[in-house]
This record gives C-alpha cells, structure tokens and sequence, in this order.
C-alpha cells in the first residue's frame, strides 16, 4: 500500500481579481499521475483562472504539523499568452509563496 498521496493544488496571482485564491483539486496515488494531469491541464485545472499548480507529496491519514514525509515535489505554471488553452511549464516556486507550505489544506 502506498505510504503517500499527492495532492494537485491550483493557486491564482494575489495581485489580480482573485486575490491568490487556490483550490485543491484532488489527489493521486503516484507523482507521475499527478504530474501528468498538471502538465496536460487535465480537466481544465487552471481554468484560466489559476496561475501556478503545486503537488505535494503527503501521507496517508490527517496530517499532523511536521508531518513525516510531507514534502514539494513540484511547481508549475501556466502561459496563457498562447492561443487556445494555456501551456504548463514547470517553474520555480513564486517569489511571493516561498517558505510556504500545506496549500491543499491551507
């Protein structure tokens, strides 16, 4: 059984209408399913709405402060100057959210 689930979380700009509001998607039993569906904006996550998407790694159960194992395992952003829907990249964590944790359950 896996000792870890990944929660996939979409955060918008604080500067903007939304004022940094974010929302917790959901959660996958391997990086690699959540990174896909980050990375191919399955479900319309950024919604162009969002920003930037974090997944972070968290064990199974409720959480408890310095949770063993918690940890960031990625950031990413969206372009949305394409045309059509946004392109996701990956990034480094927004100057404004560092030292930032536990965006699923805030």
């Amino acid at each position: 059984m896996e000792d870890f689930v990944y929660a996939v979380t979409v955060i918008a700009d604080p500067d903007g209408a939304t004022k940094g509001s974010r929302r917790c998607w959901g959660f996958e039993l391997s990086f690699d399913e959540a990174e896909r569906k980050v990375l191919g904006n399955v479900s319309d996550l950024f919604e162009f709405y969002y920003n930037w998407a974090v997944i972070e790694r968290m064990p199974v159960g409720v959480p408890t402060w310095g949770s063993e194992g918690y940890k960031i395992m990625g950031w990413y952003e969206a372009d949305y100057t394409t045309r059509g829907m946004p392109v996701i990249r990956k990034c480094e964590v927004p100057d404004h959210l560092k030292g930032m944790t536990n965006f699923a359950f805030g």
